[in-house]
């Protein structure tokens, strides 16, 4: 099965609980025999490919928009290229709900599978 999951950021490059988790699904799912895609953000502002044992994360730049506590970004090739993917399962696990959105339309569209997971932070009272 083709699998494409859409993040962010990715571990090892951004260390945090989304990015580890998107890192270990990608390697499980990719061990079981699945192919598997990860669409990232690139922080550089250019794109690239990197091969891991188990799948292979393709970085788009992404245009930032500063806020008052972190950047918000728009990958603007990535959502293209989500328009060409082939994937039998789209897996959008974000922050942004706009990106979460969009990966659920296309599945929708493409009659394919889609699972998102929106990572929100943690409040402490």
């Amino acid at each position: 099965m083709k699998i494409t999951m859409v993040t962010h950021s990715m571990y090892p490059e951004s260390i945090g609980g989304r990015e580890k988790y998107v890192y270990y699904l990608a390697n499980s799912l990719g061990k079981r025999g699945h192919e598997v895609r990860v669409f990232s953000c690139a922080q550089s502002g250019r794109s690239r490919t990197s091969h891991h044992k188990n799948f292979t994360t393709f970085y788009f730049p992404s245009v930032d928009i500063p806020l008052k506590t972190a950047k918000y970004r728009i990958p603007i090739m990535l959502l293209l290229k989500l328009l060409q993917d082939d994937s039998d399962v789209i897996h959008a696990c974000i922050i942004s709900q706009h990106l979460s959105a969009r990966c659920q339309q296309e599945s929708k569209k493409r009659d394919l599978s889609s699972q998102s997971t929106v990572i929100r932070p943690l409040k402490v009272l």
